[in-house]
């Protein structure tokens, strides 16, 4: 119903039965098909090239471009050390590589080294 929806809203309901096909067609989508925040992100990514890439490493390439760039329009040079800082962050979280006892989340949530 989102992706039905997010693409009438978009005038674009004709992008609809591709990308719902796209997502029952790969296993590896089903999980970010759940998620609101990465369907939209699906969607977005599917409405501006009408289609997804192959696998998921390129698809969250195309999904961290695309938002550093509508943040950072025109001014690559605060999205380049951005983006390697991210990539960084996101092997850390997957490896648990880098992570020290001096490093704490603060009460309010942010993270102190």
């Amino acid at each position: 119903m989102f992706v039905t929806r997010w693409f009438h809203a978009l005038d674009k309901a004709d992008l609809t039965a591709g990308l719902l096909a796209s997502i029952a067609g790969r296993e590896d989508l089903a999980p970010l098909a759940e998620n609101p925040l990465l369907l939209t992100a699906l969607c977005v990514i599917y409405g501006n090239g009408r289609r997804l890439p192959e696998d998921r490493y390129h698809l969250y390439q195309r999904i961290l471009d695309n938002v550093l760039y509508n943040r950072y329009l025109g001014d690559a040079r605060s999205r380049e050390p951005l983006k390697a800082r991210l990539e960084a962050i996101a092997y850390g979280m997957h490896t648990g590589e880098g992570l020290a006892s001096s490093t704490t989340a603060t009460p309010s949530g942010d993270w102190t080294c």
